[in-house]
């Protein structure tokens, strides 16, 4: 689901013709450097701020997304006053080891490093480069760099021990009374990122005309559901992010309370592969998550559902959350679909949660906006048409039972996904 397309579909640029030979070279190049390997930095996280002269730790992903192996090569780091790499950056003592990467595979850990004692203190960018050394001829040379996401701020070191000046009035001895106990230190609140590992529609189905027949498209055959499922595991256009990955973000996360802040990331960059996933924000949307330790959090309006569906809708069921009702935009494998009065809920995993499970998205579209919603020109079949012809009791449905229903006198149709979610790790 997306605010904005989580990603886009590939497009074929055409190109004027020149001379035969140009065009052969052009081609023959082209085609060498799909057959290298390409390094990437996916994700790079750091503290907010550094001594100068002493150690810096953070954690960094490597990826190839080339179509050969990848040997062996060094990630490196560098601080950065503009944000990109160049002659004036400062190197960082302490490289990260990345072994040999087979296509589309990632090595992530973390790095340990040294501050230069003689740095400016200041804000710097932080850079995590690829193959820092440039000793690997790669599809692409100018896309190993990556910056962390929030600017590391840089500070003086600290003078050694008994190298400041000693007073020529000692200070008077202390008094009988303790000194009062030290406060411990403000902590950050505990922030909890949930990116959905799956994600369905259960009702309305949608429906296509094959041939002369009529099928149920939402499960069976080129489905809807197993396009969802595609996006959510897959990176088709090699980017380093999954190409879909819905984030709920609680801020804190306190299952305890009444409500808590949260937002809604429709559209969060999320690195590639599923198994070593790094999220990061993209166009998060604010709300309220109003939690309950009993009872059901969210479930279907009566008469909106078809009993023939299977499976049927899921409700989430304490612990658990919804949301404040809001307006959305999903991406449905390239299918936007526009929502409104829409609430999030699931069921916690876990006490502080893991996982969220038996999630509920529930949101309702006008026929109008269904009738304005023209499906990609690429989608098998149905490419080209309204989305309101896929839904039954549309203009020109091939459905042979209307699912149409009424909110605040407006036709439509009520959705209802159901999703489930991992608690992952969230880059500011």
């Amino acid at each position: 689901m997306s605010a904005y397309p989580t990603h886009t579909r590939v497009v074929f640029v055409s190109v004027a013709l020149a001379l035969a030979l140009s065009v052969g070279i052009s081609a023959s190049a082209a085609a060498a450097a799909k057959k290298k390997p390409d390094l990437r930095v996916t994700a790079v996280s750091a503290p907010p701020t550094a001594v100068a002269g002493s150690g810096l730790d953070l954690t960094v992903a490597t990826k190839n997304v080339g179509r050969r192996r990848a040997p062996g090569s060094k990630t490196g780091f560098l601080l950065s006053k503009d944000g990109r790499r160049d002659k004036g950056d400062l190197a960082l003592a302490g490289k990260r080891t990345v072994p040999k990467l087979k296509p589309h595979r990632t090595s992530s850990g973390a790095a340990q490093l040294q501050v230069p004692a003689t740095t400016q203190a200041g804000p710097y960018h932080l850079l995590a480069c690829a193959d820092v050394a440039g000793r690997i001829k790669e599809a692409n040379e100018s896309n190993n760099c990556r910056a962390a996401p929030r600017l590391v701020e840089v500070v003086g070191a600290a003078p050694a021990a008994g190298g400041a000046p000693q007073s020529s009035n000692p200070p008077p001895p202390p008094e009988n009374n303790p000194p009062p106990p030290e406060e411990p230190p403000p902590t950050e609140p505990v922030l909890g990122a949930f990116r959905f590992t799956d994600l369905d529609l259960r009702d309305p189905h949608v429906y296509a005309k094959v041939s002369v027949f009529t099928v149920d498209i939402t499960d069976s055959g080129e489905s809807l559901n197993g396009g969802l499922h595609e996006a959510l595991t897959s990176d088709s256009d090699e980017d380093g992010f999954l190409d879909l990955s819905p984030v709920n973000l609680f801020e804190p996360l306190d299952q305890g309370a009444a409500t808590t802040p949260a937002k809604i990331d429709p559209g969060a960059r999320c690195t590639a592969p599923p198994e070593e996933v790094v999220c990061e924000p993209a166009a998060p949307i604010a709300t309220t998550a109003n939690n309950s330790s009993s009872g059901t959090c969210l479930g279907v309006l009566s008469g909106t559902t078809t009993a023939s569906y299977s499976p049927e809708v899921a409700t989430p069921t304490a612990p658990c959350f919804a949301t404040d009702a809001m307006n959305l935009t999903f991406d449905l494998t390239g299918i936007p679909l526009t929502l409104k009065g829409v609430q999030i809920a699931a069921s916690y995993v876990g006490n502080p949660a893991t996982a969220e499970t038996n999630g509920l998205i529930r949101g309702f579209m006008s026929e109008a906006d269904a009738d304005a919603t023209i499906l990609p020109a690429d989608l098998p079949v149905v490419g080209g048409e309204p989305l309101s012809k896929l839904l039954p009791g549309g203009k020109e449905s091939p459905a042979g039972h209307d699912d149409r229903d009424v909110r605040e006198g407006v036709t439509g149709w009520w959705f209802y996904l159901n999703f489930t979610a991992t608690r992952t790790p969230w880059q500011p």
